[in-house]
């Protein structure tokens, strides 16, 4: 018989994110639309790409602190599992 073990983040974890990632967004916000330099300017499309994808971070990483979306899956035989002593 095989036991199945789901892992989640930390709850802490979905305003850990949040947090880092509001800062660089912003940043590449101004970078690409409001920054009077336009030599390194990021162009709008990597802004969407670069957005799309740290979008997509963040759900993923609110879903697993949430609890719906397991980040690891551990699979243990029964056998494997050690007896407590009595």
């Amino acid at each position: 018989m095989t036991r199945r073990l789901k892992v989640f983040l930390p709850k802490w974890m979905r305003w850990f994110i949040l947090a880092l990632f509001a800062p660089i967004w912003g940043l590449m916000l101004y970078v690409t639309f409001l920054s009077p330099d336009r030599a390194g300017r990021l162009p709008p499309v990597g802004f969407v790409l670069v957005s799309i994808t740290l979008l997509v971070v963040a759900v993923f990483v609110w879903l697993s602190s949430a609890g719906r979306l397991p980040t690891h899956v551990i699979e243990i035989e029964e056998d494997d599992v050690p007896k407590p002593p009595r």
